[in-house]
């Protein structure tokens, strides 16, 4: 399979994880049992879009490095594109909730004296270890990732592919580890990096399992771990879903690592013509995907929804689409696309 082209139906499983997102904290209105239980599927589910997000970013990124890491700009190209796609928006964001709104009249989204953490990009471990800092809560999952790419990089230049997989394999057992050591000593597990590298370590794994040709034997564990695993899963899950059990916290995100990637592998190993793939590929799943960077920068927007007397989730989930796209779309002409048109200077 050509890696380096363009997949349309991954730009649909970007969609899904940022819709994932989005029905996560768009703010739920009290009202009769179908809102209840709207509120509660839609708060446990949409926990696993920033998993989804990783596993999907492990393997495209881990697909673009080895695909490039002959050149002999490998490294410098790769920093410096990322850079380009990542931190622009990043920043322009962070400065308007942080230096902008507030000089606006709005209140302070980061007091002064928490905004260094966003701006070196260690808001995960200050969450952890400090966890009065406030801020952009969101903008820790966009820590965990460049924490990650700020050293795989260097290591598929360096190993070989059998050491690739074994140090993939050693990072998912050291996050395990890290999930003990933070629940033995008291700190939550959620946000801290060494402690959410599974999901973009096994996306990194089927890059690899890729270009050897093994998906299709994975497609067939993948059908029958999903078939037998996922509905007792998601029984357990949101029975279980925001409970302090210390076995739900040691195991939940490499098991939902481990589903999503087998969903991610009978995406891509899915005929052209199947359902799932025809409504992944689907323009409008597609401009949702295409704009999901910004969609999840800015989606703590839809905090003004909760203004809407008592208005049904029916209602606010898609308003809340519409709002974040159409300032993703926004953020893309002003923002972002400058930036991007630059990236061909450098591979």
């Amino acid at each position: 399979m050509a890696e380096n082209r363009h997949i349309p139906r991954l730009d649909g499983v970007r969609a899904v994880a940022v819709l994932l997102v989005l029905a996560l904290h768009v703010p739920k209105a009290p009202g009769n049992i179908l809102e209840v239980a709207l509120a509660r599927i839609a708060a446990a589910a949409g926990q696993v879009g920033v998993d989804l997000f990783f596993v999907l970013s492990g393997f495209l990124i881990t697909g673009i490095l080895l695909d490039t890491r002959g050149h002999p700009q490998y490294l410098r190209n790769f920093y410096i594109r990322r850079t380009l796609r990542i931190f622009p928006l990043y920043y322009f964001a962070l400065a308007l909730m942080s230096v902008v709104l507030p000089r606006m009249g709005h209140p302070i989204f980061t007091p002064a004296r928490d905004q260094l953490w966003f701006w070196a990009y260690l808001q995960d471990v200050a969450f952890t270890f400090w966890p009065t800092v406030t801020g952009p809560n969101h903008f820790w999952s966009l820590a965990v990732e460049e924490h990650f790419y700020l050293i795989w990089p260097f290591l598929v230049w360096k190993w070989d592919i059998p050491y690739l997989r074994r140090a993939l394999a050693g990072i998912i057992l050291l996050t395990f580890g890290v999930w003990l050591l933070l629940l033995f000593f008291g700190y939550g597990t959620f946000y801290f990096t060494l402690a959410r590298f599974d999901g973009l370590s096994l996306g990194a794994l089927l890059a690899i399992r890729a270009r050897s040709g093994g998906l299709q034997v994975l497609a067939v564990m993948a059908h029958t771990t999903l078939r037998w695993a996922v509905v007792p899963f998601a029984v357990l899950y949101f029975a279980v879903s925001g409970s302090a059990l210390w076995s739900v916290q040691v195991l939940k995100s490499t098991v939902i690592a481990l589903l999503l990637a087998a969903v991610l592998v009978l995406v891509l190993t899915g005929k052209p013509e199947s359902a799932a793939v025809r409504v992944l590929s689907s323009a409008p799943l597609r401009s949702i995907g295409k704009y999901s960077y910004a969609m999840y920068v800015f989606h703590p927007v839809l905090e003004v929804l909760a203004y809407l007397p008592a208005t049904s989730f029916l209602i606010r989930f898609p308003l809340a689409i519409g709002l974040t796209w159409a300032m993703a779309r926004v953020s893309w002409t002003l923002v972002e696309y400058p930036f991007l048109r630059l990236k061909s200077r450098f591979g």
